[in-house]
């Protein structure tokens, strides 16, 4: 999207992982290179270029420097120079892990002005698109934030660990390597017969890199999970994640599981501890509970650990955390979506849209791109239009609000003489399977639209959800794309038959399309896992606006659907556990298929402003195995005027009574060794 993909009409945004640690903590850089080893690509010209020529040095590679922290791997490229004659340098740092290469694009440019800027993309490919055309650079990962040191000629970025995923979505452990390293270098004079200067660093082989920090599993404990790192928009969010615990030894262990690090604010909650069979696994879940922060860019972690109870040595600790992608996802406060001149694909290794030349996504179009227009191509529907995905690709889930309706605002630009007919359509496409069936998620009204040769012809529809958006859950294989169908209508000429430069254009400036989206969120469904021993359902609503000061209450159904009797365990968590209190609270022991109501009072804090909101969990699993496990979220929001309920605590004091007077768990033991005693005292008297 910056003005050196508009120049180069091939390169994407780029993605790089991240090595662990410092590179060795090495005391000079990760990669050198000679000086004046450049070379023309122009047939004829001299193999080497001197230093001394200003119009090459900055593509003169002399050092790559990779320091590995904890969260991020650091970069510094130094070059011979830098020229304000070069009218545009780029440089490209490649590496592999496992099945997915990765690039780095840094660019620096020199505006008609005299100014210049620097920039960087990432970008990912998995190795068996490699060799496709349309994925040749890689998909769209994030940008980069480049710093220049103008005086040494150095320039630096930071790539986050997060971005940095194989083709299973899993991120590098201590000890994994890194390889195909190498940096190419091209500075492209725009004169007459000057071509272009290009380096490449090193010379012969590429080299590899070991991560230093990372994941770790000693003795018979391993952990994984499939998507330990999820995305936020921003908003305070509870985010569910499954892990699995695999214990390689040969009897069964009980493992003491610990969350480490949280950021302040957060709130996370994991049971602990559990047993796992020998040669077994346990799943279990995680939840971490993040504030509202309007962060995008960064990555914030924290990590798991794994202790065995039985063995010192056993031991693993798993890296997750949350990635604030720095374009935001659609979701609610982030609901305007633009269009972009682009080539890449989707995603991180979706390759679905093969047939598009532009995105789309929440970030609004620069100024640079403001004057591009993108050509008309064959849609999924067989007919002639725009099939536009979603890049980056959709790394949360959708929620829309089908009370309500979006709207799709832009200009086509016919290059012929004709009427036609303007309609779109939202769908969702599986990114690990593209030959499956779109699902539609909002469609459109028609519009009559008169093409003329030079002036655009401007467009605006209505775009209702289908039931079908109503929720879907994130997952980690899908996309949005949108589809705008343009038909031919009276005399027009079929548009596949005219000349490529008489087709239809659509126009990036003035373009934008808003979707009645709601924030999304975790969907909690009350049974964890298909084993699961207990049930937790809602009786009433879980959503609620009340006054500050006040206290509200929420009524759940605890049930214990395993054969046997159990105990379970009830607490709060969440972003806002802490003003939430439970009646019961703590270890509630329940028959087989028993039912026992639950009340959740929830506390509005007297300084709260009208629509700040709460949200409370309630998290109950058994007490004999944290793995059986289920949760309820709740939401309060805070309203000053209007339809708040009124107080409650009078209604959360009598839930309290009650379970006073109801027998507790010894109470139920003394009951029936008293019984047992009258009925053997009155067999003696019967005698």
């Amino acid at each position: 999207m910056r003005s050196a993909w508009l120049l180069t009409m091939a390169l994407l945004a780029a993605s790089f992982a991240a090595p662990a640690a410092s590179a060795a903590g090495a005391s000079k850089p990760f990669l050198q290179d000679g000086t004046g080893d450049t070379t023309f690509n122009v047939a004829g010209a001299p193999t080497g270029v001197p230093v001394g020529n200003q119009a090459v040095a900055s593509a003169d590679l002399l050092s790559l420097d990779l320091q590995e922290t904890d969260m991020a791997y650091d970069m510094t490229l130094q070059v011979a120079g830098f020229s304000s004659s070069v009218d545009f340098s780029q440089y490209q740092v490649h590496f592999d892990f496992r099945n997915m290469s990765y690039t780095a694009f840094v660019t620096r440019q020199i505006l008609p002005t005299g100014d210049h800027y620097v920039a960087g993309d990432l970008t990912a490919v998995s190795s068996d698109d490699k060799g496709n055309y349309y994925s040749s650079y890689g998909s769209y990962v994030a940008s980069l934030v480049v710093k220049e040191d103008a005086a040494n000629a150095k320039l630096s970025f930071e790539i986050q660990k997060a971005y940095v995923l194989d083709g299973l979505k899993r991120l590098p452990s201590r000890g994994d390597n890194f390889t195909n390293i190498y940096v190419e270098s091209q500075d492209s004079l725009f004169c007459t017969g000057c071509g272009s200067v290009e380096d490449r660093m090193p010379d012969a082989d590429a080299v590899r890199y070991t991560v230093q920090i990372g994941d770790e599993s000693h003795g018979h404990l391993s952990l994984s999970s499939p998507d330990r790192i999820r995305v936020s928009n921003g908003g305070a969010a509870t985010f569910v994640y499954t892990v699995t615990l695999s214990n390689n030894a040969d009897s069964t262990d009980t493992v003491d599981l610990a969350l480490r690090d949280m950021p302040a604010g957060w709130n996370g909650t994991v049971e602990t501890p559990i047993k796992v069979p020998g040669h077994g696994l346990k799943t279990f879940s995680v939840l971490a509970s993040v504030p509202f922060a309007h962060v995008h860019g960064g990555f914030s972690a924290f990590n798991l650990s794994a202790q065995s109870q039985t063995d010192p040595n056993s031991n693993a600790v798993l890296r997750m955390g949350i990635l604030h992608t720095p374009i935001p996802q659609p979701a609610g406060h982030h609901s305007e979506i633009y269009i972009h001149p682009d080539f890449s694909n989707s995603g991180v290794s979706g390759t679905v849209f093969p047939y598009t030349t532009g995105v789309m996504n929440t970030e609004a179009p620069k100024p640079e791109e403001a004057s591009q227009q993108l050509s008309m191509g064959y849609t999924p529907d067989n007919a002639n239009g725009w099939y536009i995905p979603l890049n980056p690709q959709l790394q949360i889930g959708i929620d829309m609000d089908l009370a309500r309706t979006g709207s799709i605002a832009g200009n086509i630009v016919g290059h012929t003489v004709g009427s036609a007919t303007v309609s779109a359509k939202l769908v969702l496409v599986r990114t690990d399977n593209g030959g499956s069936k779109p699902l539609v998620l909002a469609k459109s009204n028609s519009q009559d639209v008169s093409l003329s040769l030079n002036t655009a012809s401007p467009f605006k529809l209505q775009m209702t959800p289908t039931p079908e958006s109503d929720y879907i859950p994130f997952d980690s294989h899908q996309n949005l794309g949108l589809i705008i169908d343009l038909s031919q209508s009276g005399a027009t000429p079929y548009f596949c038959c005219i000349s490529s430069n008489e087709e239809p254009t659509l126009q990036v400036d003035g373009f934008k399309m808003v979707l009645p989206l709601n924030e999304y969120a975790d969907r909690l469904t009350g049974i964890s896992e298909a084993a699961s021993a207990v049930d937790l359902k809602a009786d009433g609503p879980v959503e609620k606006a009340g006054r500050p000061g006040t206290l509200l209450t929420y009524t759940f159904d605890l049930q214990n659907t395993g054969f046997t009797d159990d105990t379970f365990v009830l607490e709060t968590a969440g972003t806002d556990a802490k003003r939430g209190n439970l009646v019961p609270n703590g270890e509630v022991t329940l028959a087989a298929k028993e039912t026992k109501q639950v009340t959740l009072g929830v506390s509005i804090p007297p300084d709260f402003k009208d629509g700040q909101s709460l949200e409370v969990l309630v998290f109950a699993h058994a007490k004999s195995d944290p793995s059986k496990m289920a949760l309820a979220r709740t939401k309060t929001t805070v309203a000053t005027t209007g339809n708040a309920s009124s107080d409650e605590t009078k209604v959360f004091l009598a839930a309290k009574n009650d379970a006073k007077k109801s027998p507790g768990p010894d109470a139920i033991m003394l009951l029936g060794a008293a019984g047992v005693a009258l009925v053997v005292l009155g067999a003696r008297r019967r005698r």
